[in-house]
């Protein structure tokens, strides 16, 4: 069992950096400072994605698959990429995480909700990972958002994500992932906000790329 107190927080009260909750979950945290109307919601620590693959022995897994990858050979990526995932599937929550996270979401029990991955290298800047890993819209059920927990661990573990990271030099070990759980809202629209026009490159200009409805086909 960790030592930490908790594997959970409330997004309106955060005062961790961005390696206890990833980078998303800490500028929703700031949004919410400065009184921006976020939805409420909580997030899972990356405490508890080390409890989880602690408890599960993944660590041994994870090595030895990234070990057996020829960068220059895709399929040597995608079969790593395979193994961590069908590991973290078919791996079990330690019991303190399942009971903190019931009892947390009851609260929300009542409410559709999303589950987002929001890892400790998102944003950098010389890299972003856009895109890169998993969100889960509309959920209910407690064992979805266990199952969808899961996947969010596993879009860690994705092909692309191995990739990116070698090209970018940025250590498989050392980037960890929180989940956040989020009350949905009924959207008119959504969007995507460049505060840099990611086609010209000038700092100058924004680019808003919006539709109607949910944002999943911007994103």
């Amino acid at each position: 069992m960790s030592n930490q107190v908790s594997f959970i927080a409330d997004l309106n009260q955060l005062d961790y950096d961005n390696l206890e909750v990833g980078n998303k979950a800490a500028n929703l945290s700031k949004l919410i400072q400065y009184k921006f109307p976020v939805p409420e919601g909580f997030v899972i620590r990356t405490n508890a994605y080390n409890e989880f693959v602690s408890f599960n022995n993944l660590d041994d897994i994870i090595q030895e698959s990234l070990l057996k990858i020829v960068f220059n050979n895709y399929e040597t990526i995608e079969k790593c990429s395979k193994t961590i995932h069908d590991s973290i599937k078919n791996s079990e929550f330690p019991s303190e995480l399942v009971n903190e996270l019931e009892l947390k979401y009851k609260e929300f029990s009542s409410y559709n909700v999303a589950v987002r991955s929001s890892a400790t290298a998102e944003d950098l800047p010389s890299a972003s990972f856009a895109g890169q890993y998993d969100t889960y819209l509309n959920l209910r059920d407690f064992s979805q958002i266990l199952k969808h927990i899961k996947k969010c661990y596993g879009s860690l573990w994705t092909s692309r994500a191995i990739i990116y990271r070698h090209k970018n030099k940025i250590p498989h070990e050392m980037v960890k992932i929180a989940v956040i759980v989020q009350k949905m809202i009924s959207a008119k629209s959504a969007g995507v906000l460049f505060t840099l026009n990611p086609i010209t490159y000038k700092n100058d200009e924004l680019l808003i790329e919006s539709n109607f409805g949910l944002g999943e086909s911007i994103v």
